[in-house]
């Protein structure tokens, strides 16, 4: 948010002109990192690095706090990179992608804009793959009243569901309808800077389980699971850390 306004003679000062004209810079040089984005699929770092993305396209944003020319993302899943550019030039840069599906760049330009340099990678597919659990049937170990398992599959972060039950092991199912390819899980939980501990399953009977990502030691905040690709029927997810009273979740695959 940037306030400008006249002073008492009807002058916008010249501090407040000359941001201005570096925002509209920045603006006509890395607007497409900008207009009809959304932030993600990643959380950024307060003051070091954060993403936007649009279509195929993920931009990779380096602020100011972030020392070097190059960076490594985190996993893209089975993804496969097309292209990474400099999104104000559109130069090619050099990439180099590793079997855990993380993508390392190097030879970025941080000083045509130490405040943002803006760095695109192009995927073979959109960015935000079609959500498999939205609108499924859902079922839990337990629910609290008005926080129902569907909750957690509506397709909307603002509403999630609680289990009813204190402690650990509280599971939540969903039914995908049939044998579906997999390459990765959202999970968003209320409290974003929280350490939950969670274990993803999965299954083509509901029957036979596979672990599909162990989360149950970890010291983070993981929103999103890459166990991918693999097929799945069903997909179940137990905490260790117990999701009740205000600490539900909404998910997406």
């Amino acid at each position: 948010m940037v306030y400008v306004g006249p002073d008492r003679h009807g002058t916008v000062p010249d501090a407040q002109a000359s941001l201005l004209r570096r925002i509209g810079e920045f603006m006509r040089t890395y607007g497409d990192s900008v207009y009809g984005t959304r932030g993600g699929p990643w959380q950024p770092v307060d003051g070091k690095y954060g993403f936007t993305h649009r279509d195929r396209t993920i931009y990779v944003h380096l602020l100011r706090g972030y020392s070097g020319t190059g960076f490594t993302t985190p996993s893209l899943g089975d993804a496969k990179v097309e292209k990474v550019f400099d999104v104000a030039t559109g130069t090619t840069l050099s990439y180099a992608s590793a079997p855990d599906g993380t993508v390392t760049v190097e030879g970025v330009n941080r000083s045509r804009h130490a405040e943002d340099s803006v760095v695109g990678i192009r995927l073979d597919r959109p960015v935000c793959q079609r959500d498999l659990a939205v609108h499924r049937r859902a079922t839990a170990s337990s629910a609290a009243e008005d926080n129902s398992a569907a909750l957690a599959v509506d397709g909307s972060t603002s509403t999630y569901w609680l289990a009813g039950e204190s402690g650990p092991d509280q599971w939540l199912t969903v039914d995908l309808g049939a044998a579906k390819p997999l390459t990765g899980v959202r999970v968003v939980w209320k409290k974003a800077d929280t350490n939950y501990r969670y274990r993803l399953e999965g299954s083509t009977d509901e029957s036979n389980w596979t672990t599909l990502a162990d989360l149950t030691m970890t010291a983070g905040t993981t929103t999103r699971a890459t166990p991918g690709p693999v097929t799945c029927t069903y997909h179940d997810e137990t905490t260790s850390i117990c999701p009740h009273a205000k600490d539900g979740f909404s998910r997406s695959s």
